[in-house]
């Protein structure tokens, strides 16, 4: 045997032996970290939308299960939701109510959710019919990845 067929014999007994495992091992490890992402993303999705509002606690207690995981993540929340509004109008000097709404679509964007968190509110409250939706992005080396993204119709809203 010459000196290049046992170092090649040497190179294809490693990527065999290593690498291989090594990437299978690696790829499962990713795909039970993105199972576990979405179970607690859906378990998420269900406490906010059986209440019907968002609160700190809540939110950080799924900021702190997820970044255990994957340290690096950005949160993207959003909510949309019907807004009916009721037809006025005007006869013999009163408004009477023309038994019409006109609706408009509402956006409620992941900075609006945010905010209404940690302002003196510490609560959000989410439309009774409503979408709340969650994307969650890794982001690496200035390139985003979508991991997983989950959302539910608002079943309950309740704000006194």
């Amino acid at each position: 045997m010459h000196v290049y067929e046992k170092v090649t014999d040497l190179l294809v007994a490693f990527i065999i032996f290593f690498l291989i495992p090594m990437l299978y091992l690696s790829k499962r490890t990713e795909l039970l970290c993105q199972e576990e992402l979405s179970g607690y993303t859906e378990n998420f999705i269900e406490d906010v939308t059986t209440h019907g509002y968002l609160t700190k606690e809540i939110y950080e207690d799924f900021l702190d299960r997820i970044h255990r995981i994957y340290p690096v993540l950005q949160i993207e929340m959003m909510s949309e939701s019907y807004v009916y509004e009721p037809i006025y109008q005007k006869k013999n000097n009163t408004m009477e109510f023309t038994n019409k709404n006109q609706t408009y679509w509402t956006v409620t964007t992941n900075e609006d959710i945010i905010h209404n968190l940690y302002s003196t509110k510490a609560r959000h409250w989410f439309s009774y019919g409503g979408y709340f939706k969650v994307n969650l992005w890794r982001v690496m080396d200035g390139s985003k990845e979508l991991i997983t993204t989950c959302g539910a119709r608002i079943r309950e809203s309740k704000e006194y």
